[in-house]
């Protein structure tokens, strides 16, 4: 298991938005996702290189209650062998004034090689996407 926590100066609401929002993605989807439980969307990225990981992700909605809480499935395939197939979990808690949010990646394998240097360019990838959220509600501030 993976965490990446960051503090963002703005309401979990605000926070919820930004995180939904595919403009502060590394990679978007191709079309708007809808955040209902059961709603799947793809991603597609550079293959991580040394790994049998082809960069094509499928993602599925598990749980969401917006401003608290987003669990997703990521399914991480592979040309050969088996894909990945992990859970994200994402929390905002309020937190003085703004937002505690925290993502956790959690179901790794981490006695399959190529799963830890995915594990470690997906949360390299995450830091990034929270950083993204951060610049969107800093620009859209007043």
């Amino acid at each position: 298991m993976t965490r990446v926590q960051r503090y963002i100066p703005h309401p979990p609401h605000r926070v919820w938005d930004a995180v939904l929002d595919p403009t502060s993605w590394w990679e978007a989807p191709e079309r708007p996702i809808e955040v209902v439980v059961g709603a799947r969307f793809d991603l597609e990225t550079v293959p991580i290189v040394g790994t049998r990981f082809t960069g094509a992700f499928e993602v599925e909605i598990l749980d969401a209650l917006r401003g608290e809480r987003l669990r997703t499935s990521l399914v991480a395939l592979a040309q050969p062998g088996s894909p990945a197939e992990w859970e994200r979990h994402t929390t905002f808690r309020e937190h003085e004034g703004g937002t505690l949010l925290n993502v956790a990646n959690v179901g790794v394998s981490m006695r399959d090689r190529d799963e830890r240097l995915l594990l470690r360019a997906v949360k390299d990838i995450q830091e990034w996407e929270l950083h993204g959220v951060a610049e969107l509600l800093d620009r859209a501030r007043p």
